[in-house]
């Protein structure tokens, strides 16, 4: 649920959740539960909040996290960017750690 999470703080990140990212991230579930389903409902209402998610983050899981962030964000506006930046921080990823994972990607960098 942290990677689904990601997604969905990154969609988040320029200021609105509409339906067509909604239902990018529910397609990404396999076979749902009920309760996963109003989980993942409870955090599209959610506000967005970079650090409490970081701080969520288990040990370990911080470069995949950053990932699937980057990846779910088409990374077009300043709130997005500011929002990686401010996720990246909070999970203390190493900026070279941070360049790699744009490099991989082919995502410009945003430091």
């Amino acid at each position: 649920m942290i990677l689904i999470r990601s997604m969905i703080n990154a969609a988040k990140a320029d200021g609105q959740l509409d339906q067509k990212e909604q239902g990018n991230i529910l397609k990404h579930l396999s076979n749902p539960t009920p309760e996963n389903l109003q989980f993942i409902r409870e955090e599209f209402q959610r506000p967005l909040d970079a650090r409490a998610f970081a701080l969520s983050v288990p040990v370990g899981m911080e470069q995949q996290v950053y990932t699937i962030s980057l990846i779910a964000i088409d990374l077009d506006t300043g709130q997005e960017a500011k929002y990686l930046m401010e996720l990246a921080e909070n999970l203390r990823l190493p900026a070279g750690v941070r360049e790699q994972i744009h490099q991989r990607l082919g995502v410009p960098s945003i430091y």
